[in-house]
């Protein structure tokens, strides 16, 4: 049995956040709810090895690997402080089953996951500058472009059975690859698997 600390609430998880992401959070990282909804689709489906796409101060990651023991989580974000936040988070809360990397997840090698997950990660490329997170990072409608075009190349690019679990959609078409399992509202969006 893991010692990980499982999270009932946003409020308690994001108490935990320094106070710059826990005024964001509500819009940023994925709900508590949510997180239990799609740990439990993942389960079901026998999944083992998950990537959370732009995984920010690893919300997802580190609620879902408390409730899921038998599955690796693995974010990638682009901003060094929220990686590095994710990592104090993970060795707080006592997950073993979760790592973070800094990269551009569009470039990275997504083969080794039998699931992806995405909250509309790229939609702050086209925010209102009030409204994006901060300004630590390039964030231009091209490049909106440019990664969710990339985000559809790779998921045309995997193997048959990966699953693909969206929050707030994808921000771009899905692979016609990829047959929709399930679709519920949840939380302020529709979650899709």
């Amino acid at each position: 049995m893991s010692s990980a600390r499982v999270f009932v609430t946003d409020a308690e998880f994001d108490q935990l956040l320094p106070e710059a992401e826990r005024k964001v959070a509500g819009r940023y990282w994925t709900p508590v709810a949510v997180i239990r909804r799609i740990v439990q689709h993942l389960t079901e489906r026998g999944v083992r090895r998950v990537l959370d796409v732009g995984s920010g101060p690893g919300k997802f990651c580190v609620v879902a690997a408390a409730s899921a023991e038998g599955i690796d989580f693995v974010g990638i974000e682009h901003r060094p402080h929220l990686v590095t936040i994710a990592e104090r988070l993970r060795c707080e809360i006592g997950t073993s089953n979760v790592a973070f990397r800094l990269a551009d997840v569009t470039r990275a090698t997504w083969s080794e996951f039998d699931a992806i997950y995405v909250f509309n990660s790229f939609a702050e490329n086209v925010f209102s500058t009030n409204d994006r997170l901060d300004e630590s990072v390039e964030l231009t409608h091209t490049r909106y472009v440019a990664e969710v075009l990339r985000c559809s190349r790779k998921l045309a690019s995997l193997p048959e059975g990966t699953l693909l679990v969206t929050y707030h959609g994808l921000g771009g078409p899905i692979p016609d690859a990829y047959t929709r399992l399930s679709v519920e509202p949840v939380g302020s969006g529709w979650l899709n698997v």
